[in-house]
């Protein structure tokens, strides 16, 4: 009887987990805005949507997910788009960062779940870097560490493109038909300096706390479920 009872116990945390993962792949994460140039890549706004982890994992993974953005964000040069993929050591999901860095030094990184429609997520980060500019460009320019910044506009926005085919009026009338060419997937390994290993950037990075980290590492030993309950 205990038996089955454990079976069926590890039976809906399998199921729970590959929903979860699912979900994950669908959805829009996170996104931030960067003060960027030839030193430093500064934080200014972020906004993001967690709600689909365990509460215990949240705050680990608002900082992966700057970490990663950051990380990535400083490999992006001025004018240039570009869509990072990464999927996280033994957990079944994919995510996806893109970003793009204006001539004036404004960045955007918005991280996706793999399956989330790669057009769709540009036109945000577009719209992003667009209102950024108008409404704070000048206060983005002038930080000189990270900030938190308020832009309720952005974050309405961002909140609108949970559902992409409800936010993107093209998407509803071409459904699965791409109606611009995609930028190449790359993956994050693409993008590091020869040698260099995610792991050892996580090492190093202030964007963990301690105890973050070792959350990192004994929940991929343990097992995916701990970032789902």
């Amino acid at each position: 009887h205990r038996e089955t009872i454990a079976i069926e116990k590890t039976t809906t945390q399998t199921h729970n987990t590959y929903m979860a993962a699912k979900k994950i792949e669908d959805n829009l994460l996170s996104a931030m805005i960067f003060r960027k140039d030839s030193s430093k890549t500064l934080v200014a706004f972020t906004t993001s949507d967690l709600s689909m982890f365990g509460f215990m994992a949240r705050g680990t993974i608002a900082q992966y997910l700057t970490f990663a953005s950051r990380e990535i964000m400083t490999r992006t040069a001025a004018g240039q788009r570009q869509c990072i993929e990464y999927s996280p050591e033994d957990l079944d999901f994919e995510v996806r960062c893109h970003a793009s860095v204006t001539s004036n030094g404004i960045g955007c990184a918005v991280i996706t779940g793999g399956r989330y429609n790669q057009r769709v997520a540009f036109t945000l980060v577009h719209k992003i870097l667009e209102i950024a500019e108008k409404e704070a460009g000048d206060r983005i320019r002038s930080i000189s560490k990270d900030e938190s910044m308020s832009i309720p506009s952005i974050t309405a926005e961002f909140n609108k493109y949970k559902k992409p085919e409800e936010a993107d009026q093209l998407l509803k009338l071409t459904k699965d038909i791409e109606a611009t060419k995609e930028i190449m997937v790359q993956n994050i390994d693409k993008i590091l300096e020869r040698g260099q290993k995610i792991e050892d950037l996580l090492d190093k990075t202030q964007d963990l706390s301690d105890n973050s980290k070792m959350f990192y590492k004994n929940s991929k030993k343990l097992n995916k479920c701990c970032w789902f309950f």
